[in-house]
């Protein structure tokens, strides 16, 4: 196998959930799915040639055991599911407009003690839009470089403006789905904008959050609404019960609590979806590892004429679990083999 960049920055939260507990449910992302092909991550640096194997088993899992994140690795280990590496067969980086943009904001941004992102001239807290990642260049050995990569992470997801997604959750037990839920997701960023897209934001607000239940029956219509701001202002979220046909408001720790009985919770989306500023983040390390891709090929996609972008699927609308095929003997949470290629 050819030689690989890959390298990927850890860092580590404190008072946050610092390993994710191991999940009996399986959440789907439409767009973002669990996939059987990995990859050497791609974040900048080199590293030496590694030749992989086509798969990674339990036969001989313990040999790529530090490639593997440890939930993982504990997988595979116990024969419950595999890995098989692969190959992009495109050039993996963020639009070329938007890294031209993060290289212009090179040395106007920093972070308070507070964890808040704010002007380097005027020292307060940002309070307008601007587009690209903050800090285009970070030092590992800043003591706050932690926090800048985290704040890279909202400014480089935040770029797509807003975006609709829905979420299938499969509670699944050794013989299959227990129960499930569907539900969509609505996001407004108001940060990260290109130019020509900006909205009025005089109350300061990172992003809007909606999130409707539709199935089942017995909690359709449940909803909730959150605002998280870029300021020390605690963000607020509503919640409407349909079985008391009440809105209330919730708690803003709330959204690190189990999201309607699962093992999830909302501040999970995409890895991080919470306050940055009500954790300490910490620049750990660097280290390489193999990550799921939902296509080893670039998906095209066509503009919708209300100026959105469709999601294609590279398999079928329906995403399998091993525990729908028959003869299988890992766990039946894990997605099939040939589901995603």
């Amino acid at each position: 196998m050819p030689e690989k960049k890959a390298i990927i920055t850890t860092i580590k939260a404190k008072g946050g959930k610092e390993e994710m507990r191991q999940k009996r449910i399986l959440m789907k992302i439409f767009g973002l799915s669990l996939c059987s092909l990995f990859f050497l991550l791609l974040c900048g640096g080199t590293v030496k040639a590694m030749d992989l194997p086509k798969v990674i088993d339990k036969t001989n899992c313990s040999q790529y055991k530090d490639l593997l994140i440890p939930v993982m690795y504990r997988a595979v280990e116990r024969g419950e599911w595999f890995v098989t590496p692969g190959k992009i067969n495109f050039d993996y980086k963020l639009p070329k407009s938007f890294l031209e943009a993060s290289l212009k904001n090179e040395g106007k941004f920093g972070i308070n003690p507070n964890g808040n992102l704010i002007e380097i001239n005027s020292k307060k807290i940002v309070s307008h839009n601007f587009y690209g990642i903050p800090f285009p260049k970070i030092d590992p050995k800043d003591p706050v470089a932690g926090g800048k990569i985290m704040w890279n992470f909202v400014f480089a997801q935040d770029r797509m403006m807003g975006r609709i997604e829905r979420f299938h959750y499969r509670w699944v037990n050794k013989n299959g789905e227990e129960r499930y839920l569907l539900s969509i997701w609505y996001n407004l960023y108001m940060y990260s904008r290109p130019p020509g897209q900006e909205i009025k934001n005089p109350d300061n607000v990172l992003f809007y959050e909606i999130t409707n239940l539709t199935e089942p029956m017995s909690c359709k219509g449940t909803n909730t609404l959150t605002a998280i701001y870029m300021n020390d202002s605690p963000d607020i979220s509503y919640a409407y019960v349909p079985a008391i046909r009440r809105i209330r408001r919730t708690g803003s720790t709330t959204r690190s609590d189990p999201y309607m009985g699962s093992d999830g919770w909302m501040d999970l989306q995409n890895g991080w979806a919470g306050k940055n500023s009500s954790m300490n983040w910490k620049y750990v390390g660097e280290k390489t590892i193999l990550v799921g891709f939902t296509s080893p090929d670039m998906i095209p996609v066509d503009d919708i004429p209300d100026g959105s972008i469709p999601i294609k699927y590279p398999y079928s609308d329906h995403f399998k679990l091993n525990y729908e095929n028959p003869g299988w003997k890992g766990a039946s949470w894990a997605p099939a083999p040939g589901t995603v290629t």
